[in-house]
């Protein structure tokens, strides 16, 4: 099992998992990149669209906001709000954090049987503190904004999406072995120094 955290600047968040606390639970979150010509609205750049055969020849590589989706809690009016906020004014330089963990159920070790990890859907908070996490993926956003917010309700669920805007992006995959760090993988693309 999966679980995904993020850390976004000025949002206290219901984690109270040791080591995790105060961060924002998720329950998806997505990121994509395709290559298209230069201007492609679907690719959310700002380059003006191009006609023809110059089109043609200027393909680039593109990224889009990062889509997050997770259950309303108390860091929801939060993102509701920086939704509105004036990208200027943020001052910049803000920087969101994806962290993906594995997460392990333990036997107890007084013998009463599996602990299981508590995934509140009314908090969207991970409770408990005795489990085994790893993480095992970074994501982080540099100069991040959030650039859209949706709520969605429905009978059996009541959930937010929103999209975080970046300038710069780092990922980090985390290698174990044995239950071991053994290593570390990274890339980072300057996506704002592609326009």
């Amino acid at each position: 099992m999966q679980v995904i955290f993020l850390d976004f600047p000025g949002v206290k968040g219901e984690v109270t998992l040791a080591g995790f606390k105060g961060l924002v639970a998720c329950t998806d979150f997505k990121m994509s990149c395709a290559m298209g010509p230069l201007g492609e609205t679907k690719l959310k750049d700002r380059l003006p669209a191009l006609d023809g055969d110059e089109q043609e020849a200027r393909m680039a590589m593109g990224i889009d906001n990062i889509s997050i989706t997770r259950t309303v809690d108390k860091a929801t009016p939060k993102f509701f709000e920086l939704a509105f906020a004036d990208k200027d004014e943020l001052g910049g330089g803000e920087t969101a954090k994806i962290l993906v963990c594995r997460a392990f159920e333990r036997d107890d070790p007084l013998g009463l049987g599996n602990m299981q990890l508590d995934v509140s859907l009314s908090g969207a908070s991970l409770t408990s503190g005795v489990q085994w996490t790893e993480p095992f993926l970074k994501i982080t956003l540099s100069d991040s904004h959030i650039t859209s917010h949706e709520i969605s309700l429905s009978n059996d669920s009541l959930t937010e999406d929103f999209t975080i805007g970046f300038k710069k992006v780092k990922m980090e995959y985390i290698v174990y072995k044995n239950g071991k760090c053994v290593g570390n993988v990274v890339a980072a693309v300057d996506v704002a120094s592609r326009d």
